[in-house]
């Protein structure tokens, strides 16, 4: 055999031996991202402290895992998130949440993201949110707030942090490297870990950069607007819109009505022991009640003023009206 036939034929075998491997973890990615040894429990159980925000949507399969990573609990829409959260999607899924201040974070699938801490006063309209993604692909609709309290929010991965202040952005994180890509009306600050006394660069309005390990972020580039669309397709889950300034996230659905399943914690569940309802639903519920009770009551007195009116006609002599027969 020639020497020229032999070198494509390792070459061949090469390249399927590579194929197979990328596959392979193309397969087992998804599960990867879940903690050895951790228990997924039917029934959702609050973590410590008050609630730092909430799931807005979910599609597919997506887990909640609570500061002590032995237990996990699936993602359904209105539970509560805490500080030190951890949130995975698993193959062909997707979530949405938001947090305290208004903003909102969409994860495409096999993504694993960690609610650090988040802090926000409404009060002095300030903010200290630190979120840690170590792979997969999100985008940052961080709220923008005007106050004199810190407004800080970071986003930190593998290789990079990125320092916001009001944004929208689209990360893609891998160990090895993380790309970050600014969406409209965005300033974006990013730096190296390996590099923390360095400068970061920064991003305007539909402008990239790649962060290696090891390195520092590469030069800014332009992204085409075809581009832009192709990147939100992924991430579209409700009616595009900014967030609100200093506005609670709106809550919406992603799936037919149909297809909805109940929650397993209804409100009668709280009167039981059972997980308390995140706090803007319960403002919701108790502006409900108060509005029905409101408009009963109006009713009545309504009803009750008409039927007085009645009485004293009736009780009046009426005078003689001319031409009028008696």
């Amino acid at each position: 055999m020639r020497v020229s036939e032999k070198i494509s034929i390792y070459a061949v075998f090469g390249v399927l031996v590579l194929f197979a491997a990328v596959q392979a973890m193309a397969a087992g990615g998804a599960s990867g991202l879940i903690p050895a040894g951790l228990v997924i429990e039917n029934t959702f159980k609050p973590g410590l402290g008050a609630p730092v925000g909430s799931v807005l949507f979910v599609e597919g399969e997506a887990l909640l895992i609570h500061a002590d990573s032995k237990t996990g609990f699936r993602a359904a829409q209105g539970l509560p998130l805490f500080k030190s959260d951890t949130i995975i999607t698993r193959e062909a899924a997707r979530l949405q949440f938001g947090l305290n201040d208004g903003s909102r974070m969409t994860l495409s699938s096999g993504t694993k993201l960690a609610i650090t801490s988040s802090v926000y006063d409404p009060a002095r309209n300030a903010r200290s949110s630190f979120l840690d993604m170590s792979v997969g692909k999100a985008r940052f609709l961080v709220s923008k707030l005007i106050g004199a309290g810190s407004l800080d929010f970071k986003v930190k991965t593998e290789t990079s942090v990125c320092g916001v202040r009001g944004s929208d952005f689209i990360v893609v994180a891998t160990p090895q490297a993380t790309d970050v890509t600014a969406l409209k009306e965005t300033a974006l600050e990013v730096g190296s870990l390996a590099y923390p006394d360095v400068k970061p660069i920064v991003l305007a309005s539909y402008e990239r950069t790649d962060v290696r390990k090891g390195e520092l972020p590469s030069a800014v580039t332009r992204v085409s607007p075809e581009e832009i669309e192709r990147m939100l397709d992924e991430f579209r889950v409700a009616p595009a819109g900014p967030a609100a300034e200093g506005a609670a996230p709106p809550v919406g659905i992603l799936v037919p009505p149909e297809e909805l399943v109940a929650p397993e914690f209804p409100v009668e569940a709280m009167e039981k022991g059972g997980p308390a309802l995140p706090d803007f639903m319960k403002v919701e519920l108790f502006k409900e009640n108060v509005d029905n009770v409101i408009d009963q009551q109006n009713q009545i007195s309504e009803q009750d003023h008409e039927q007085s009116v009645i009485d004293e006609i009736n009780k009046m002599d009426l005078p003689g009206i001319p031409g009028t027969p008696q």
